[in-house]
Formats: structure tokens, C-alpha cells, sequence
């Protein structure tokens, strides 16, 4: 699957992605964030494929970074006053920029790059960010795309 591919299936896909029964589950959510608090707090965070940026919005936060390829989806809700959102990729991004973060999150984004781009990505965030977190769902995903990454990514256990 090309790149474009996966951006027009993400603008095709973002009415159903904030409709389906994971994106507001309160007390999921509120687990994971109570989690990576420490890491997010006060603190300059990117947002790799952030998406509508919802959970990113959810984080207590000094600034927010929210780095999306897809523009139906990146700006599905308003910008926020201490957030600022770039539509491209997240490599792009990093390459591109020159300042460090406190964290960079990728959340259910990491399986959609290929082994070689992950360790490109995971290189450029180690040289720019203390903390990175990934969050990642179950085999038993409902999306196609993350079920054929699932198989072939690599795991990586990074602390900051």
C-alpha cells in the first residue's frame, strides 16, 4: 500500500473513526492518561499521526504538537491555543524541524511505517525527545491496515 493510499483511506475514514465505540471510552482513556501523566504534564509533546488529535487534546499539556498526513482528518476539530498542527508526515516533520520535545507519542500510528522508516523515525525522535511512548491496540483490531502492520513490525522498548 502506497503512501497516498493511506492518506485517502484516513480522509475517507474520519466520520466513522470518531463514531466507533473506542474513540470515547472515559475510563480507558482515563487509565492511559493517568499513565504517561508523568511524561505529558506541563511538558511539549508531539503527536506523530495524531489523527483528529482528540487524545492529544486530552493531555494536560504546556504545548502540543499534532503532526497528521491527513487533512479531513488533522483538522476535524478546531485549533486549540497551545497547540500547533502540521499536515505531513511524521518523518518529514522531524527532519524538518530542529528543536527537542519532552515527549513524542505515536499512537496507534506506528504500525502504519514500514520496519525501515520505524527505525528512521525512532532515531530522529531519540535525538529530539527525552520520552517517547507508543501506544498501540490487540491483534484483535477492527482496522485492515493495522492488522497487516501487526504482522510485520518490530518492537522496541525505549526509555527516557
Amino acid at each position: 500500500m502506497n503512501y497516498v493510499t493511506k492518506i485517502e483511506q484516513f480522509n475517507e475514514l474520519v466520520d466513522g473513526y470518531v463514531k466507533s465505540p473506542f474513540y470515547d471510552k472515559k475510563d480507558c482513556i482515563k487509565q492511559l492518561l493517568d499513565k504517561i501523566k508523568p511524561y505529558t504534564m506541563n511538558k511539549t509533546i508531539v503527536d506523530i499521526g495524531c489523527g483528529t488529535c482528540h487524545f492529544t487534546e486530552l493531555l494536560q499539556t504546556k504545548k502540543m504538537i499534532c503532526v497528521e498526513p491527513s487533512k479531513k482528518m488533522l483538522f476535524y476539530s478546531p485549533l486549540l491555543k497551545n497547540q500547533e498542527k502540521y499536515l505531513m508526515d511524521g518523518m518529514k516533520f522531524m527532519s524538518k524541524t530542529d528543536f527537542s520535545y519532552d515527549t513524542t507519542i505515536f499512537k496507534e500510528s506506528i504500525h502504519l511505517l514500514n520496519s525501515n522508516e520505524q527505525n528512521n523515525i525512532f532515531k530522529a525522535c531519540y535525538l529530539r525527545s527525552k520520552h517517547i511512548i507508543i501506544i498501540t491496540r490487540p491483534k484483535t483490531n477492527h482496522y485492515l491496515i493495522f492488522r497487516i502492520r501487526l504482522s510485520n513490525i518490530n518492537y522496541y522498548h525505549i526509555s527516557g
